[in-house]
């Protein structure tokens, strides 16, 4: 759809339940759509036209997709859950060129933390099994940090992280975990919470003009 609401274009995916989209920067100035399907349907990448690009394999559901935009001369990657519970990562032909050792993934997220132009990709862990761990790797695959982010013990849903510039507080990572939000320092480091008493799944920042 436009701004407008004007539908553009519709994409089938035929038999294959659709877990997730996730947009994914082509080039400068067109945008793509990263599936991840249920079911062993793989991953799928299509262009702003809705036209499909190529479409990869993946053993198991898809449950976690995300675009990785990269700063200089760092491609931009599209990652999501592989068969092992790590993340892999395609370019934009449709090679897989990494795999994140992450351990096992709920949610996917990807931000740039640090400021250094390459977004962090951000996994959290959803069950006891996981640790329910927030864990940022740098664009290389290595793990930056890691920290328990579920302060409540329910489950988290949807998209739960949410970055941006929070005034003198300065740039934080935040992190629904179903009873509240959990917020951190780029370097790691808690800088608060917030508990709310009704559900919170997921989250997003609105971005205000300075009066």
């Amino acid at each position: 759809f436009d701004l407008e609401g004007k539908r553009l274009w519709v994409f089938s995916a035929g038999s294959s339940g659709i877990d997730g989209v996730a947009t994914v920067r082509l080039n400068s100035r067109n945008t793509g759509y990263f599936i991840g399907y249920n079911g062993g349907g793989g991953v799928e990448l299509l262009g702003a036209d809705g036209k499909r690009l190529w479409r990869q394999d993946v053993n198991g559901n898809v449950w976690g997709i995300t675009g990785l935009s990269g700063g200089g001369s760092l491609p931009v990657l599209a990652v999501c859950v592989g068969p092992s519970d790590n993340a892999l990562a395609f370019d934009l032909a449709g090679k897989m060129t990494k795999e994140f050792k992450t351990g096992e993934i709920g949610a996917f997220g990807a931000a740039d933390i640090d400021g250094d132009g390459s977004e962090e990709l951000l996994t959290l862990g959803t069950t006891v099994s996981s640790g329910s761990r927030l864990n940022v790797f740098d664009k290389g695959g290595s793990l930056k940090w890691s920290h328990p982010a579920n302060v409540t013990g329910t489950a988290f849903l949807n998209r739960p992280f949410l970055f941006g510039s929070f005034g003198a507080a300065g740039p934080l990572l935040g992190v629904a975990d179903g009873g509240g939000l959990l917020f951190f320092k780029p370097s790691g480091t808690v800088f608060g919470t917030f508990k709310e008493k009704e559900l919170i799944s997921s989250a997003a920042v609105l971005h205000r003009k300075a009066k």
